[in-house]
């Protein structure tokens, strides 16, 4: 299999986007797959997740797009750091805010993680997953340009629900540059089934999306947080049912990826 490049977005936050990007990269890790994981959010939570060491890496994703728009030579292995998981990862910083500013003067600018992605160095990696911002910037515009296909955590809100639609609006523009990148699924995540909420906007987006709506489900548990504050997945932790959930959603990843 030729390495896969997933976009992990929602313009909307606070949709377990970090949560799904981090669980996801280690569930597919768990099952053996090869996992770069690139972090797109000058919030840099999914950094903090992975139990990053400022002092042990030099660089960091916004460096990395700095050198490349200013034509530096590059050494990817600067770049990358690996955690206790066995996943390596890009790691952010709050440089990453005013990254779109540098981005901007550059010729071609929505290819720009295309062609740094897409460099051989990479094609060791099974699966490259970006952690992008809430936001459907210039940034976030470059990863679904590099990407082949995209996964959409949603709550099930009405919020959530628009963000939905104006994360497939964004195709319309990509799709020219991209013509070939595929919707994965929508994700639904902290899901709560005894209300009757979340329960109608399930069968909405059933009935809306179809086979685009993953068939796992993420329910919303407290462990979600401790994980994170304890920088360990819930795919580490053997009896965690979230844990569970996300290396379903991996298999079903694996399924698309094979068609």
């Amino acid at each position: 299999m030729t390495t896969k490049i997933i976009s992990v977005t929602n313009e909307k936050g606070g949709v377990a986007k970090t949560t799904t990007t981090l669980n996801l990269a280690a569930a597919l890790t768990h099952l053996e797959k090869k996992v770069l994981v690139v972090d797109l959010d000058q919030q840099a939570n999914l950094t903090y997740y992975l139990g990053h060491e400022p002092q042990k890496t030099k660089y960091g994703i916004s460096d990395l797009i700095y050198f490349v728009s200013s034509d530096y030579a590059v050494n990817f292995d600067e770049f990358i750091s690996t955690n206790d998981e066995n996943i390596d990862y890009i790691p952010s910083s709050k440089m990453l805010s005013s990254i779109t500013a540098v981005m901007s003067g550059v010729k071609n600018n929505q290819t720009i993680l295309r062609n740094i992605f897409k460099n051989e160095y990479f094609s060791k990696y099974d699966f490259i997953l970006f952690d992008c911002r809430p936001s459907l910037d210039l940034l976030v515009a470059n990863a679904l340009v590099s990407s082949d296909g995209f996964v959409i955590p949603t709550k099930t809100d009405k919020f959530s629900l628009d963000a939905i639609y104006s994360v497939l609006d964004t195709l319309k523009n990509i799709k020219p540059l991209n013509p070939d990148i595929e919707v994965y699924g929508i994700l639904i995540t902290c899901f709560e089934k005894q209300t009757n909420l979340a329960k109608e906007v399930l069968s909405l987006l059933s009935e809306q999306f179809g086979d685009k709506l993953f068939k796992t489900i993420i329910p919303k548990r407290n462990e979600a947080v401790v994980s994170a504050l304890n920088q360990k997945s819930l795919v580490s932790a053997k009896s965690s049912e979230l844990g569970k959930c996300y290396i379903e959603l991996a298999k079903e990843i694996l399924l698309k990826c094979d068609k």
